[in-house]
């Protein structure tokens, strides 16, 4: 198979930090072929302290991100409830009469759900974030 002239680019060897060519080496950690990656992305000379730190804030923010996310998924859920029970352009009426109305109202709450779940975790990443926290 011929390639197009455009898909030949030409490889220009980039030196790392250590002078050597960075096309034998491998990899995002910048490791040569051969050596294991390491397991936790740690700076050089970290302290025990430090480690320990960044735990404590890495879990902080995934708690907040699930309390942020089941909040958002209450407020879908709430949502969907009002469109019911207020008949929102018929459409409570509608699935009321219908025969298989527990998965129609399954699909719209947990549409609305979702969707305001990644809404609020994208708005509490985003003011947690700012806050620097």
């Amino acid at each position: 198979m011929i390639e197009p002239h455009f898909m030949k680019i030409p490889k220009i060897p980039q030196k790392g930090n250590d002078g050597r060519d960075r096309e034998r080496r491998s990899g995002k950690w910048d490791t040569p072929i051969g050596e294991d990656r390491p397991k936790v992305a740690y700076k050089v000379g970290m302290s025990e302290a430090e480690r320990e730190y960044l735990r404590q804030q890495h879990w902080s923010w995934i708690r907040f991100i699930i309390l942020c996310a089941f909040g958002g998924i209450v407020v879908g859920f709430f949502i969907a409830g009002l469109i019911l029970r207020l008949n929102f352009n018929g459409l409570g009426e509608m699935i009321l009469h219908s025969p298989d109305r527990f998965i129609y109202t399954l699909l719209l709450a947990g549409g609305l759900g979702s969707t305001c779940g990644m809404i609020a975790m994208g708005v509490g990443i985003m003011i947690r974030s700012s806050l620097g926290r």
